[in-house]
């Protein structure tokens, strides 16, 4: 994977932080199981109970073990299931699926319904489950058919599950194709490994040299949707992390079990955390932040004769300070000779704003581009130089041509290796008087593909001492010289 390509990293991890605990008291203290919460007592001399059961604590818990006394008057320490080894990962899902989801309930249908479920997992020592439902008498049907959809929900392909991941994805690029998103993963018991539907769930997104579009850092993200992220570092190539973090996800087969130290009922208890998830991504690209070149020039003659070549020496550079705004046109004093004229616009005689910019943040070193083999390279810039003149004085320094001045010629340099020095192609200087140089620089002369609308314009002032080439006519032709008589 190319460095300055779009970048696809996600680092996934599943079942991670604990986001809140059960009330537990000294591990020397034990809990006891107080009384029946919600269900049903049977008619039968034995009174036996199918529901919940409260704790001291006021945790409610579902027996785990039918073969045993009822837990009421027990004792009790908070375990977690896998420390236990009793169940399979599939029927521990399940449990932990059911604690979930249905251990809560104050309907007694609802409560002797999940009890019955549990029962049908754990083990129902030698009876049915009608058997067990009749408990609840005149509501023994409802009960069985809530036990059974239990079962079909638990057993769903997005019923149980195992563990769920997070994973984070950055996708950087030129200009403004930048963006970070974020999804969820699944291992269901009934179906596997699931990437769930986009929205399901919020969780928060953490930037590192980027931030969203209001600004911000740090934002509140739902899976499966992507959000827009500008880099914010100022440098040509841009480092930029994404840490997500989802928490009190409904998912995976952590168990929690009310662990009986006398004789009766272990307890299937509320979990002691829902899962969380985490991922991270780091990409690096070129930023698409603007950047501002600029140049110093020279002549490569100041004094010549009609018919010499001249060329502009150019120092590419990056400005020293971002520039507010653009140079207004001034009127230049010098005039120019009646006598030489060619058409064509003057560079350096106007202003432009950055194509896509506006006055604000900007690279503090040359932009770079992703070039075709992956590699970064500096952004090209195409330096326009027109050499104006002939003039009858000599010019005065303003901040633009002035208008009609005329051409001698106009030449273009592309500077593709970025900030360093080039030397124009030459100019035929056509008649005597006074020369000058002026430079632009548009953003529109560099490819898109090749980062040109991050770059801010530039044009050079006219008139400056070392951009002068002067030109004196030729001295006339003396007379013939004559014999003394």
């Amino acid at each position: 994977m190319n460095q300055l390509s779009r970048i696809f990293l996600a680092l996934t991890a599943a079942l991670l932080v604990v986001t809140g605990a059960l009330e537990v008291g000294p591990a020397a203290v034990a809990l006891r199981a107080l009384e029946h919460a919600y269900g049903f007592v049977a008619t039968t001399p034995d009174h036996s109970w199918l529901g919940s059961h409260r704790l001291d604590d006021g945790n409610l818990g579902f027996c785990l073990n039918v073969s045993k006394h009822p837990p009421e008057g027990n004792h009790f320490l908070y375990q977690r299931g896998d420390s236990l080894s009793w169940y399979s990962s599939d029927d521990s899902a399940r449990l932990a699926d059911i604690a979930r989801t249905w251990l809560p309930s104050t309907d007694p249908n609802w409560a002797a319904g999940a009890q019955l479920a549990v029962w049908g997992i754990t083990g129902l020592n030698g009876h049915d489950a009608g058997w067990y439902a009749a408990r609840a008498g005149a509501n023994a049907g409802a009960v069985a058919s809530i036990a059974t959809q239990i079962r079909a929900a638990v057993d769903a392909p997005t019923g149980a599950s195992h563990w769920v991941s997070a994973g984070a994805y950055l996708t950087l690029g030129d200009g403004s194709a930048n963006s970070v998103s974020t999804e969820l993963f699944v291992d269901y018991v009934g179906q596997g490994v699931t990437q769930l539907s986009p929205g399901q769930y919020t969780g928060i997104l953490s930037l590192t040299g980027a931030t969203f579009d209001d600004g911000s850092s740090s934002r509140e993200v739902s899976n499966g949707q992507s959000y827009s992220i500008t880099p914010r570092d100022g440098h040509p190539t841009t480092d930029v992390s994404a840490e997500v973090n989802y928490t009190a996800l409904p998912f995976g087969d952590a168990l929690w079990v009310a662990q009986n130290t006398d004789d009766g009922q272990s307890l299937l208890v509320p979990p002691a955390f829902l899962s969380s998830a985490h991922a991270s991504a780091r990409g690096t690209a070129a930023s698409p932040l603007p950047f501002a070149p600029a140049v110093s020039t020279e002549t490569s003659s100041q004094l010549a004769v009609p018919g010499a070549a001249v060329h502009d020496t150019l120092h590419l550079t990056l400005a020293a300070a971002p520039r507010v705004a653009a140079r207004a046109p001034a009127a230049a004093s010098a005039s120019a000779s009646a006598s030489a004229s060619a058409p064509g616009s003057v560079p350096g005689s106007g202003s432009e704003s950055a194509p896509g910019f506006t006055t604000g943040e900007q690279l503090t070193e040359w932009g770079l581009y992703e070039a075709p083999d992956g590699s970064a390279k500096p952004i090209p810039v195409t330096v326009t130089s027109s050499l104006l003149g002939p003039f009858d004085t000599a010019p005065v320094e303003s901040a633009a041509a002035p208008p009609g001045a005329p051409v001698a010629c106009t030449v273009d340099t592309v500077a593709a290796d970025g900030p360093g020095t080039y030397d124009t192609p030459a100019c035929i200087l056509p008649a005597p008087g006074y020369y000058a140089w002026v430079d632009s620089i548009d953003p529109h002369r560099t490819p898109p593909d090749q980062g040109g609308a991050r770059i801010l314009p530039w044009s050079s002032p006219f008139g400056t001492a070392a951009e002068v080439t002067r030109v004196p006519a030729p001295a006339g032709t003396p007379p013939p010289a004559t014999a003394p008589p």
